[in-house]
């Protein structure tokens, strides 16, 4: 929460003063955290790949609901421009 929180101001500042950002800029953003999003859901698979490997009972898995809401929110298309 405290990252969101991080983006919002930056955000909102960058908003109220009216910054321009070309369109270059915005699309190296937006795969920069594409491949974010790729690297942590590779990073939860391996985890819960060695946890299941560790314990061996597939019944005591529990998917979370935070990760899926993440990516949801990231991964909605922008807003028209």
């Amino acid at each position: 929460m405290g990252h969101a929180i991080a983006l919002s101001v930056a955000g909102l500042i960058v908003i109220g003063l009216k910054i321009p950002m070309s369109k270059w800029l915005a699309d190296r953003l937006e795969l920069g955290v594409a491949a974010m999003l790729v690297v942590l859901g590779a990073r939860l698979i391996a985890r819960v790949h060695t946890h299941w490997h560790q314990h061996h009972d597939f019944s005591s898995y529990r998917l979370g609901l935070r990760p899926l809401l993440v990516g949801i929110v990231h991964a909605r298309p922008a807003a028209p421009r």
